[in-house]
């Protein structure tokens, strides 16, 4: 699927496209858990961890359809999209395909948010090389000496369905993510707004409890669009039952949920918010 070249794009273009991809992320999130539970993929893998990366990158890339000719608009192709003729040599994806890469880039840029230490979501921008900067004004999950486009997720997806099985790396996208996760933890985390979870009441509702609750400070909590899409992310987490919004600093969330994934889902947002 070619690329639309947002480098060239209006600073609102790209603004819309963050506001869209990025802050709007929890709505593609979520078609592509419902894409991998519908289809038999590893839907139970996706707890946000670099270690999910392989299962979740080796069924994208097995489910992945090539076309050769020309990339045709079927109404509803991500907005990194630019349909038109196939320019590459092994091929582009099919508009299901792109969809399904689309989500596979979302989840691998909400990986490295919640592991990369300090990470944070921007706009790409490097004044001084804005004509040759590859990633100018694409979202970008930057951390100490960092700048990671998800896209790249997409790129190697591609890469591998154009080769024979047996040359595949299915495990190339979990080694960048480790590699990239090392290299952040080599600088100090900047201050951040305060969040907070605890323990709750676990009789709080009859028959199942309260688990936890997610509570944030006045800074984190001030967004009602934001905190919307916070309320969905919890809600998409394995073991979830159910959430509830107890006013807008504090979440409680219902069912068998690991503490560590649900730290990490909240700094995942945390990070797409600033």
């Amino acid at each position: 699927m070619p690329l639309r070249r947002l480098s060239t794009e209006s600073r609102a273009a790209a603004d819309a496209y963050f506001t869209e991809w990025v802050i709007g992320g929890a709505r593609t999130l979520e078609a592509f858990a419902r894409r991998l539970a519908d289809d038999g993929g590893p839907a139970d893998h996706l707890d946000g961890t670099p270690a999910s990366l392989t299962p979740v990158f080796t069924w994208v890339v097995e489910h992945l359809v090539l076309v050769t000719d020309e990339v045709v608009d079927d109404g509803d192709l991500p907005p990194w999209c630019a349909p038109g003729p196939v320019t590459g040599p092994s091929g582009e994806l099919d508009p299901a395909s792109a969809r399904l890469a689309d989500g596979l880039a979302r989840y691998f840029g909400e990986v490295l948010v919640r592991h990369v230490p300090g990470a944070r979501w921007l706009i790409g921008d490097e004044p001084r090389h804005r004509k040759t900067y590859i990633d100018q004004q694409w979202p970008v999950v930057a951390g100490h000496l960092l700048a990671i486009n998800p896209l790249e997720a997409r790129g190697l997806a591609l890469k591998l369905a154009g080769q024979p099985v047996e040359r595949r790396r299915y495990g190339w996208l979990q080694e960048n993510a480790e590699r990239y996760i090392e290299i952040g933890a080599q600088g100090g985390a900047p201050d951040e707004p305060a969040w907070t979870v605890d323990a709750v009441d676990a009789e709080r509702v009859p028959g199942e409890g309260w688990r936890w609750e997610v509570g944030l400070d006045d800074d984190l909590a001030a967004d009602d669009d934001r905190t919307a899409a916070l309320t969905t992310t919890l809600a998409l987490l394995p073991g979830a039952t159910a959430v509830e919004v107890e006013d807008r600093g504090a979440w409680l969330v219902a069912g068998d949920v690991d503490r560590a994934a649900l730290e990490a889902a909240v700094r995942g947002w945390a990070a797409a918010r600033r």
